[in-house]
């Protein structure tokens, strides 16, 4: 028996020439023996008992280990949302050298303006001008990257190979990363970033969104603890985050990531109104969580003129576009996916 590994099934399929592709889910650990046989062992896990004290403690392990690993000099992806709000304000407390960086899309106009004069309207662009005051509270470097909406268009394809995704919502987010991820693969050091990714999966943390008459990334009509499981569960099946930054050689490391079983563990973890502010919001100073503002817009709407979701419109690369578009730069075929990942998770071998 020939066995090929690898961290994306894209390159996986390039490389062994084979559609017959599984993946290990989490927990799961498996083991080859001589005779080429397939073991599984699970893994047992701690269980966990919510505690937001505990949650802020684990945080801290976590950005103390990235520490150990990878010295003092970092950056943190702040977004002006609270999320990632609360992660630079834990990490400028452990590292010495803590840098934000934060990506702006403007339209083809602003963006002819900014490089003019370098002005960029607060009032349209308002989750960009959140991420930098935050930035100065926190007495951090804010590093800027500031795109053209149109770059987008000739480097969907790249974004969905390294993000090994073809769904709007997933290619949407891989767009953001990418190119914060080339940015810092020509710009920087230090390649290592931290981000606030996996809180609006536990706290089921989103909507619709609806542009010029058309709704994208509807959302499954339940409670919200079965949205939290279907959201988390998708978490196993999307690249759209380590795998566009490891494949620039950036090294990403999400805090969230270590506490998820102790949100699950919650069982009113939904009894208050915006949950995540009423809950997590503790894990900041009170003035600081004021500059996350309202509720801010999503990254992948972005501003008031609905940011990279609106440019993908505008180019009319809706969802079945995109599948379309990801089989022919694969060269996997279109039935082979809809089996290849099922509500979220990629297949396993039974």
């Amino acid at each position: 028996m020939e066995l090929f590994t690898d961290f994306n099934f894209v390159e996986l399929f390039k490389n062994s020439g084979s559609s017959d592709i599984y993946s290990v889910p989490p927990g799961i650990e498996y083991e080859i023996d001589p005779s080429d046989s397939l073991a599984k062992k699970k893994l047992k896990f701690e269980k966990s008992n919510f505690s937001i004290k505990s949650i802020g403690r684990k945080l801290d392990l976590f950005l103390k280990a990235v520490r150990d690993l990878h010295g003092d000099k970092v950056y943190v992806g702040l977004s002006g949302g609270l999320d990632s709000t609360i992660i630079a304000y834990k990490a400028a407390n452990i590292f010495k050298n803590l840098e934000a960086i934060c990506a702006v899309f403007l339209d083809e106009l602003d963006y002819e303006l900014y490089i003019k004069n370098g002005y960029i309207d607060d009032k349209k662009y308002f989750d960009f001008f959140n991420a930098k005051n935050i930035a100065k509270w926190l007495g951090l470097k804010f590093n800027q990257v500031i795109v053209s909406k149109k770059e987008i268009r000739d480097v969907i394809p790249d974004i969905m190979r390294r993000s090994q995704d073809w769904r709007d919502f997933n290619v949407h987010c891989a767009t953001l990363n990418f190119f914060i991820a080339r940015f810092m693969q020509n710009h920087v050091d230090n390649k290592v970033i931290i981000t606030g990714d996996f809180m609006n999966e536990v706290f089921a943390d989103y909507t619709s969104e609806t542009v010029d008459g058309v709704e994208f990334y509807k959302q499954i009509r339940a409670d919200e603890k079965v949205r939290q499981r279907f959201f988390v569960r998708g978490l196993d099946s999307s690249d759209r985050e380590v795998g566009v930054f490891n494949s620039y050689g950036v090294a990403c490391y999400q805090p969230y990531s270590a506490v998820i079983n102790d949100y699950l563990a919650c069982k009113n973890l939904f009894v208050n109104d915006q949950p995540k502010y009423a809950i997590n919001g503790s894990l900041v100073p009170d003035e600081l969580k004021s500059l996350v503002g309202v509720r801010k817009v999503r990254a992948q709407s972005g501003d008031t003129n609905s940011g990279i979701l609106g440019e993908f419109k505008s180019l009319y690369m809706y969802q079945d576009e995109l599948k379309n578009l990801f089989v022919r730069v694969t060269g996997l075929e279109n039935s082979w996916l809809n089996n290849f990942i099922d509500t979220g998770r990629y297949r396993v071998k039974k």
